[in-house]
């Protein structure tokens, strides 16, 4: 973290008495509308939350500033969030013991959108998608297409990311292809024979190759969870998986 302050490449704020560091917070930038925000954290009790809230203050006070459009927050739990942000919805997950535990995403919109930008989806999945984007307010038109697949290549590419401390795998489609169900499939089995407890897909709303996999989720038991508006060239969807689930 001090690096990547030193870079420029992430922000922060810390309450200070004195000499005595009573709580910070820290924020880096996502994409051009949308800042991922770390925190607060606490390191004195803080019952009238006067640091959580100076903290927050201080915080949306300077991203507003930017262009970011909304400020994402996704760690545990957040206490009396409501103040400070709208709740997206857990995703959930297991610790190191196997015991069930949820990674908790949370938005706050800075600045009201104007206009409507259209999502291109096959049929089932429009109606998870205009579910969520009437829940949020946002304004989406969501049109629904029958992707054409005939053209594809024979082989689709997907990237994966590791977080080895959270045994996370996190995977992005590159390019679309006839084998993407089987594909999906075999980077699952292999990911459990690995150890890896918890794996999520990412797809960037945007992107008509990336929404092509949708069908293919679905297929093998992956669950579409949550929208984060405006992580990616469009807004990105969080999708899940349930171990055990996947076709063989």
């Amino acid at each position: 973290a001090a690096d990547m302050l030193t870079a420029g490449d992430l922000s922060a704020a810390l309450a200070l008495d004195g000499d005595n560091i009573l709580g910070g917070v820290a924020w880096r930038t996502l994409t051009e509308s949308c800042i991922e925000i770390f925190g607060p954290y606490l390191f004195k009790t803080d019952p009238g939350d006067e640091i959580l809230t100076g903290l927050m203050d201080h915080a949306v006070s300077r991203i507003s500033r930017t262009s970011a459009r909304g400020m994402l927050r996704r760690q545990g739990r957040m206490q009396e969030y409501a103040r400070f942000f709208d709740f997206l919805g857990d995703i959930p997950m297991t610790d190191a013991g196997g015991g069930p535990i949820a990674l908790s995403y949370y938005y706050r919109q800075l600045k009201e959108e104007t206009g409507g930008r259209a999502i291109y989806s096959e049929k089932k999945f429009a109606g998870f998608l205009r579910a969520e984007y009437d829940r949020l307010c946002l304004p989406r038109q969501v049109r629904e297409t029958d992707f054409k697949m005939a053209g594809l290549r024979d082989h689709s590419v997907i990237a994966v990311a590791f977080e080895n401390r959270r045994t996370l795998a996190i995977l992005r489609p590159l390019c679309a292809g006839r084998d993407m169900t089987e594909n999906i499939a075999a980077h699952i089995a292999l990911l459990e024979r690995q150890g890896v407890s918890n794996i999520l897909f990412e797809i960037d709303s945007a992107k008509d190759e990336e929404m092509m996999f949708t069908p293919a989720l679905e297929a093998v038991g992956i669950t579409p969870g949550l929208i984060i508006p405006d992580a990616a060239a469009g807004d990105l969807v969080i999708f899940f998986y349930h171990a055990g689930s996947a076709s063989k």
